[in-house]
């Protein structure tokens, strides 16, 4: 009778642990699928305050074949780096509207087909979905402004102007990155007159604690003896009043 008693506890301790985890599995999943879901742009939806990185693209001169390679080169190593569900948006600077265009490109990263667990990953399906959804559509959107025709004008400080006065999603970090030769020419101000500095502007940049790294594309001929210290002085005024770091590096014609 007594080991009739201890088979019946024992049976029903297994059920018990069965149970359990039956419903620490279903909690896990279910947990799991509504943290994870995703929206048009592969963002989480559940995630706030996400890293932010925009690229502002200067449509209105062409870059050079070199500059062409450093861009695709420095676009390549920061996708390599940036963390899953990293928000990519893309804008360009254009005299067609006088400054800044809207969103060109945005989604978030997706996971690295490299770095997809062999286990409990699918490598083809991760591939699939950085290249078909996100990488692909990101080299045609930059292929599209970097290959416009040149604009007689350059509104360079309307358009960072204009990006000051976006509203932005709520981020943990947002890093600016502006491929521009920074030549600008409007009626306000044109570097072309080498009688004027860049000292004093009408529209004022708030780059809203970013941390900012511009590329400034040197030209040749005989403006390219503009870009020189005393511009870039000038520019780090402008863009630096509002910023966490900043940072110019030229990249030759």
């Amino acid at each position: 009778m007594s080991l009739g008693l201890k088979e019946d506890t024992w049976w029903f301790i297994l059920g018990g642990v069965a149970i359990s985890l039956i419903i620490l599995t279903v909690t896990y999943v279910s947990y799991q699928t509504i943290t994870s879901k995703k929206d048009d742009r592969l963002c989480l939806v559940s995630g706030e305050n996400m890293s932010v990185v925009d690229i502002l693209f200067d449509a209105t001169d062409q870059p050079s074949k070199n500059q062409v390679r450093v861009i695709n080169d420095k676009l390549d190593d920061m996708l390599n780096v940036l963390d899953q569900g990293t928000l990519i948006r893309v804008f360009s600077i254009s005299a067609h509207i006088g400054g800044l265009s809207s969103i060109e490109f945005e989604m978030c990263m997706p996971t690295l087909p490299s770095k997809t667990s062999d286990f409990t990953g699918n490598k083809l399906f991760a591939k699939r979905n950085y290249e078909d959804k996100f990488k692909i559509p990101l080299e045609s959107a930059i292929t599209s402004i970097l290959t416009r025709p040149e604009q007689e004008t350059s509104p360079i400080i309307e358009a960072l102007h204009d990006y000051s006065q976006k509203n932005h999603p709520k981020a943990s970090t947002r890093q600016v990155i502006i491929f521009s030769d920074l030549l600008q020419n409007t009626s306000d101000y044109s570097v072309y007159s080498e009688s004027k500095r860049l000292i004093t502007y009408p529209y004022d940049v708030d780059l809203n604690n970013a941390q900012v790294l511009v590329y400034v594309l040197e030209r040749k001929g005989g403006v390219r003896k503009r870009q020189n210290r005393s511009f870039i002085n000038d520019w780090s005024k402008v863009i630096g009043k509002h910023v966490d770091s900043l940072q110019f590096k030229k990249v030759r014609s």
